[in-house]
Order: C-alpha cells, then structure tokens, then sequence
C-alpha cells in the first residue's frame, strides 16, 4: 500500500505543455494561458468570468478558470473559440455535446463553462473559497467578481 501511494505522489504532477495561440504566440506559463482564456471568453460574452489559482492545493493543475453562459449554444461557442484559439495545442474536454457543464483541460488551466443554474447549483467558488483569485498585470480586473446570486451560500462561524 505504501508503495501504490508512493508512486501516486509522484506521478501526479502531468508534464507542462507549450500553449500556442492562434497568431503564433507562445504562452509560457501557466498564468498568463489562464488570462488568454479568460480574454478568449470575454470575446464570446461569457458571463461571471472568475480565475482561481489553485497550484498549492492541486498537484494536477494550477488554475482554473470559471465562466458563465446563457444557453449550451454560447457555452459551446465559447468551448469551441478556446480551442481553436489554442489548435496547435488541442486540449481534452468533456461536456461539449450536452453544453451545460463543459470542462477544458489545458493541463496547467482547467476552463469550466456553466449554464448559470448548473453554476450555482455545483458554485465551485464556494468550495474553492480558500485560494486567491487572479487579477491582470496591469491593473484592470481579468476576472470579474460573481454575481450576489452565485455567491449565495454563506460560510458558517
């Protein structure tokens, strides 16, 4: 038993890979693919649109990146504009053909695009209230903070 857990510990971390966009440009860590995706989302309209880094807590990712969508055709719009975005580097996802929980995995960004009722139901914000949010380089916010709905749950001291 030790030597299953032994050896678990140690293959977790996944290899990192090279993520580049669609003009070319390489994106070398693992924050700045997290803030492509959240631009990539912008672009489609997603709603909500939150970035957690979650590197100290997970050893299989480093950030996930949360959105928002008001019907499956937007989600998968925005499912598809990431990964076309990101076509030298397709990415393994689940949920595109139902539309209403679909999760990109980027290998160091994991995207998950909610319907909004499913988002509130799962509020993965809540569950993941311990690790900070990401905010740009320059300033501006990249991650808009969510909605009073979505953050309905309140902690309990």
């Amino acid at each position: 038993m030790a030597k299953i857990r032994e050896r678990k510990t140690q293959n977790t971390k996944r290899k990192p890979s090279l993520a580049v966009g669609q003009t070319g440009t390489k994106i070398s860590t693992s924050r700045a693919l997290a803030l492509f995706c959240a631009d990539l989302i912008k672009e489609k309209k997603g709603l909500d649109i939150v970035i957690l880094n979650v590197k100290k807590q997970l050893q299989i990712t480093d950030y996930f990146v949360i959105c928002s969508a008001r019907n499956r055709k937007q989600s998968q719009a925005i499912a598809q504009h990431i990964n076309s975005a990101l076509r030298k580097n397709p990415c393994s996802g689940q949920g595109y053909e139902q539309g209403s929980w679909i999760v990109l995995d980027l290998v160091e960004v994991i995207v998950h695009i909610f319907l909004e009722p499913l988002r509130r139901h799962y509020d993965l914000e809540f569950l993941w209230s311990n690790v900070p949010r990401v905010r740009a380089l320059n300033g501006a916010k990249d991650a808009t903070p969510p909605s009073p709905k979505l953050s309905s749950r309140r902690r309990r001291h």
